[in-house]
């Protein structure tokens, strides 16, 4: 589906460029000329139509995202325990979800850093919510879920 969706908003953003540019054509012939076109009101409609029609589909396009789920499981022991990295977009509109009893957030220079009480025998789950637009100007909701089981 994210195929059809990038592939959708290119050619309507395509199609808004081209159309814009074949009016401003047709409206800098109508100034321009000196001979009158017969047929500049057919001309004027299907450009405005292949602006129309790009304009539906970078709309369709915006209101339907790219839905992107990973689930990451590391195993990490009390006494020693592992480092986590996390991807983020730039640009992007992040929400994290952790439970406060384990788990506290702070920001170091606006980075974001994790501090991770460990218990013995206990799994730890961060959810990373991430909303952005990709190379392709498609919203896109990209949702990480770490689970951090500890052991003895």
């Amino acid at each position: 589906m994210s195929i059809v969706l990038n592939i959708a908003n290119v050619l309507g953003l395509l199609l808004l460029i081209l159309g814009f540019l074949y009016l401003l054509t047709l409206l800098f012939k109508k100034v321009f000329s000196k001979h009158k076109e017969k047929s500049f009101f057919h001309k004027l409609v299907y450009r405005l139509l292949v602006i129309l029609s790009g304009t539906l589909i970078c709309y369709v396009v915006s209101l339907n995202s790219i839905e992107l789920n990973n689930k990451n499981t590391i195993n990490s022991s009390v006494d020693n325990p592992s480092a986590i990295t996390m991807n983020l977009h730039q640009n992007a509109e992040v929400k994290y979800l952790y439970d406060n009893k384990y788990v506290s957030l702070s920001f170091d220079n606006s980075v974001p850093s994790f501090r991770i009480k460990a218990i013995p025998s206990k799994n730890i789950k961060i959810v990373t919510i991430q909303k952005y637009k990709n190379a392709f100007m498609v919203n896109t909701v990209e949702t990480t879920e770490t689970i951090i089981k500890y052991s003895d």
